[in-house]
């Protein structure tokens, strides 16, 4: 286990309350800042944290950590400051050193960044919960290249320095004077690198003044003679603004404000027709723009996803942006009397190709519907129009959908649900009490899968199903889940190359995590499941449930030929209720003569193994006889090792 000291143990020694409410602080609201971003005022810099030590493990905890107030609105630049990036641009000096942040957090080439007036930020998630979680690129050599045989930023070798001055022979550049002082003691090595040119003159592009200039690998310094003498004699240049505005060249977005549209957010009128007007204005025009939710409870309707004629759900155009003040105070509920009896399938909200929603909660009125009168019904809180890829949905709180269906492809209610989707990303989620799952990431097993979905520090509770569903998905992570009082913590089926890590799963009805169907490539790292299985009627599941089990494809009535394989558990500890045992093992009862009636290859690397027990249809055997049981009573070899 990666842990530190209490691993673990120490997590379980704290309430799910305590582990939920350890946010990262923040001074100051960014949204209230209507100042130019030319025009900000510059603040000293905060002095960095000292590194001399080991992190301890308030960063797992604070990974975990989920809640109101972990983003930021940012009316000047109309983005939004969240998780690990507001917490390394407050702790490091906040709008002085970095500026004003210019984009959302985005992918690029592979990696979680957000850029900023002075750097660029990027997440490692390998060091997640250290000090090096968050990294600035190096923008001084990016804005430089090219520059090399310059004078001032040719290489010196055996560069020294007079004794007022420091000499790198890294980079063969010295730092002196006003420079030296300013990198000494702002940041240093840690925030600007070494220096990588000699002091020269050089006109600024903002101002088209002329001033004496030093590069580093992640910023330019300026000397301001019109400041000498204070703390702004040494300011910072703008390169992460030249480096954005050259790779994506995109201008301010239109903030339409639903309450300019009609909305009143007093929990009694129905505000859907102004959330769809602003909606709509915002798809419009170019670039796409954002609606902004002040603080209210918003009534709105559900639509029929079936049924043309009943209309369509309020639906966030490709592009767009849907943002609350907080998920706190801003919130979207279902208009109980708005589901119409005979409906099958309800949806509170659609999103569309490259839309973001954030910071708002959405509740789907479950113990509001009578459910003698609503019947055969399944209601999707959040949905993704199908096939629709790079959809964003952080801080956001999902609770009470309704769902009464007892068809098998539609018998769950959904808080976020994507069909169908690609590169959807879900991250810092609450969802409980729903009748279904609170998040379900589902394709065609016989057809169009979801693929690349990321789902991040999700805290997922007391749902009637699921915490999370994969059906017909692959090539999906799932990291920092916390899931408690569910049927099932984590469910997957049908779906591969599915990696669960850094994770804890417990008190759930029947199991931590099941896999089934035909899954295969499943990884499963640094999860601690326990406590599972208590309610479960008659059975013997615990930690992890594994179930090879097929099943007719509906175009041709006929058994696919497939099974269950290649599942990897490791750094893990699955500690079962009383009497059970880590794994249950459900041999596939419709096998056929070309299939297995048992999964293949379970791979364990997770300490004390060795010493698990196995519950093989319901006969518990200690690990070390498994192979030895599975052959003599199954005719089939499976990996252990």
């Amino acid at each position: 286990m990666r842990l530190g000291v209490t691993g673990w143990h120490g997590l379980r020694a704290l309430s799910t309350v305590m582990a939920f409410a350890l946010l990262i602080g923040f001074s100051g609201h960014l949204a209230d800042d209507t100042r130019g971003v030319a025009d900000a005022a510059p603040q000293r810099a905060a002095q960095p944290q000292d590194r001399s030590g080991a992190a301890d493990d308030s960063g797992e905890l604070l990974k975990q950590s989920i809640g109101p107030g972990k983003c930021e609105y940012i009316a000047v630049t109309q983005v939004t400051l969240c998780d690990v990036f507001r917490d390394y641009w407050s702790r490091y000096g906040g709008l002085a050193t970095f500026g004003y942040p210019l984009s959302w957090e985005m992918m690029e080439n592979g990696k979680r960044v957000q850029y900023f007036e002075r750097a660029k930020f990027e997440y490692q998630p390998f060091a997640a919960g250290t000090e090096w979680a968050v990294v600035g690129e190096l923008l001084g050599h990016t804005i430089t290249t090219g520059r090399e045989n310059e004078p001032a930023f040719q290489y010196i070798p055996n560069v020294t320095a007079p004794s007022d001055c420091l000499a790198f022979v890294e980079t063969g550049h010295t730092l002196c004077n006003g420079f030296k002082r300013y990198w000494n003691n702002t940041g240093g090595l840690w925030l600007y690198g070494y220096p990588i040119s000699e002091e020269f003159q050089e006109r600024n592009p903002d101002d088209g003044q002329t001033y004496t200039v030093q590069y580093f690998e992640r910023a330019r310094f300026e000397f301001h003679p019109e400041n000498a003498g204070t703390d702004y004699e040494v300011l910072l240049g703008r390169i992460g603004a030249s480096v954005f505005k050259e790779r994506y060249r995109f201008p301010f977005r239109t903030v339409f404000n639903v309450r300019d549209f009609g909305a009143h957010g007093d929990g009694v009128t129905d505000d859907t027709d102004a959330i769809t007007a602003a909606m709509n204005a915002a798809r419009a025009v170019k670039p796409k723009g954002i609606v902004y939710v002040p603080a209210g409870t918003y009534m709105v309707r559900a639509s029929d996803q079936v049924n043309a004629a009943d209309g369509q759900p309020m639906a966030l155009g490709p592009g767009t942006t849907l943002i609350g003040e907080d998920w706190a105070t801003t919130t979207f509920k279902l208009i109980p009397s708005s589901v119409v009896p005979g409906w099958t399938n309800a949806r509170l909200l659609a999103v569309a190709d490259l839309t973001r929603v954030t910071n708002i909660s959405f509740d789907g009125s479950r113990n509001e519907i009578d459910r003698s009168v609503v019947k055969g019904l399944s209601t999707t809180l959040v949905g993704t129009s199908a096939d629709s890829t790079d959809t964003v949905i952080e801080q956001v709180r999902v609770h009470d959908s309704y769902g009464q269906s007892t068809d098998y492809w539609n018998k769950e209610a959904f808080g976020i649900a994507c069909r169908r989707c690609d590169n959807i990303t879900i991250r810092q989620v609450e969802g409980y009490s729903n009748d279904g799952s609170s998040i379900s990431i589902n394709g065609d097993i016989f057809g169009q899968v979801s693929a690349n979905a990321l789902i991040e520090n999700v805290l997922l509770h007391d749902n009637v199903r699921q915490g999370i569903t994969f059906f017909g998905a692959r090539s999906s992570v799932v990291q920092g889940v916390i899931a408690y009082g569910n049927r099932n913590g984590v469910n997957v089926e049908w779906s591969n190359d599915i990696t669960i890590k850094d994770g804890q799963t417990y008190g759930n009805e029947r199991c931590g995590l099941s896999f089934w169907g035909m899954s295969s490539g499943i990884q499963v790292d640094d999860v601690h499941s326990w406590d599972n299985g208590h309610d479960y009627p008659g059975g013997s599941e615990i930690g992890i449930v594994v179930e090879s089990w097929n099943f007719p494809d509906p175009s041709s009535g006929v058994t696919p030929m497939g099974v269950l394989q290649d599942i990897t558990i490791s750094n893990s500890e699955l500690t079962p209720a009383p009497g059970k045992a880590q794994m249950y093992i459900e041999p596939n009862p419709s096998a056929t003569t070309v299939g297995s009636p048992l999964p293949q290859a379970i791979r364990l690397q997770s300490p004390g193994s060795d010493s698990w027990m196995f519950d093989v249809n319901h006969t518990v055997v200690p690990a070390p006889e498994l192979p030895q049981f599975l052959l003599t009573t199954y005719g089939v070899v499976i990996q252990t090792h």
